[in-house]
């Protein structure tokens, strides 16, 4: 059902989007692309490959190869099968595994070996973003491109004029839900997203002003690739490691720990939770917990939290969301109504060795923690 609405959602909001960008514009000098016709001719195959394909093959008769699974076997001039491609297709392309059924928007080939084709999800009218799909196929050793593959990694594009929406991460991380929701519909076993936003209507690498790539580890939480994310509204820290000292020891020591987050205060979890339960949504903050021993799905203190995977029980400084549990689920877990009780959505983690986090509350450990991480920009 979430798929057919995904498909219904594309297809009503191109209009809003042709304007803008033209469906399936051809960009690039190395597109190494065949049209091979089907034998009673109603059918086009858009075949990859390095390898010249002389012009009297044909390929078997197919009803169509517009969207849906097919076989599809290209014969030579005397019918003798030369290969077989399996899988789902879309307007003549082999999209392998991934059934879509959307307008494709772009094809093109930046670099040599490598092909791109771009495909429409949605108009977000009221933000001004339009949501764009990326899939690539890498010619492999035997000199011919294997089916576009939309899910390793599942890469999306916003494209957007409104800029100031990447200035502010809570509104990153709502943005990057949505990106999520779609890369669980159409890839339900994805790992990985590269998540980006760009003004420029090519869709230009070069022109991407913000880049999130996340995996997912074996506890279920997203990880950023710090080596290729970058957002070009985020300042990176030009202070000497003697100015940030200074600065961290400014700081009452319990806000000390929320230096590596590049923050300057440690929130009250309970102040966090009234809060979620106001505004009816999930809200971020910084603060200290302590998983209950042998089950590090759960958290004891500051008070009961149901939690993805820690892997250990112990102390941990996190950065994630936290929302109200509700009263049934407080019920079914064996928790009093009247308790503060919430689910945490962890971002980050760092164990602790000491009660209550107490390192964490000595500038130079803190310090040393911070130019400890790769890539990290923590600029006062």
């Amino acid at each position: 059902m979430k798929r057919l609405i995904l498909c219904f959602l594309a297809l009503f909001g191109f209009a809003a989007l042709a304007e803008e960008i033209p469906p399936l514009v051809y960009e690039g000098e190395r597109l190494d692309e065949y049209l091979i016709q089907s034998q009673d001719g109603k059918t086009v195959l858009h075949y990859l490959s390095r390898i010249p394909v002389p012009q009297d093959w044909t390929i078997a008769p197919v009803d169509s190869l517009q969207n849906g699974f097919h076989e599809v076997t290209l014969l030579n001039a005397v019918n003798i099968p030369q290969e077989t491609l399996k899988g789902y297709f879309l307007d003549g392309f082999w999209i392998g595994r991934t059934p879509l059924n959307t307008p494709l928007l772009k094809r093109t080939s930046p670099v040599d070996g490598q092909q791109e084709l771009y495909y429409f999800l949605e108009k977000d009218t009221r933000l001004n973003i339009s949501y764009i799909g990326k899939m690539t196929s890498i010619l492999n050793e035997e000199n011919v491109y294997p089916a576009f593959d939309a899910c390793s990694p599942f890469h999306i594009i916003l494209l957007t004029e409104n800029q100031e929406l990447f200035k502010n991460q809570a509104t990153i991380q709502n943005l990057f839900t949505v990106a999520k929701s779609y890369a669980k519909t159409i890839c339900p076993s994805v790992s990985r997203i590269i998540f980006d936003a760009s003004k420029d209507r090519s869709l230009r690498e070069e022109n991407i002003f913000f880049r999130e790539d996340l995996y997912q580890d074996e506890s279920g939480l997203w990880i950023q690739n710090p080596e290729t994310s970058f957002n070009i509204f985020t300042k990176k820290n030009t202070a000497t490691p003697e100015e940030t000292l200074a600065f961290i020891e400014m700081l009452p020591p319990m806000d000390r720990a929320a230096f590596v987050f590049s923050e300057t205060q440690v929130d009250s979890p309970f102040l966090l939770v009234k809060a979620s339960e106001l505004l009816k949504r999930p809200v971020e903050g910084i603060f200290i917990i302590h998983t209950r021993p042998g089950d590090s799905h759960w958290i004891d203190y500051p008070f009961p939290m149901r939690t993805n995977d820690l892997e250990k029980s112990g102390w941990f400084l996190v950065k994630g969301y936290l929302s109200m549990l509700s009263d049934y689920d407080k019920k079914k877990s064996g928790l009093p109504l009247w308790e503060s009780a919430a689910t945490l959505n962890i971002e980050q983690a760092f164990p602790c060795t000491a009660k209550y986090c107490a390192e964490w509350q000595n500038a130079s450990f803190v310090l040393d923690k911070i130019e400890s991480l790769p890539s990290k920009e923590n600029a006062p």
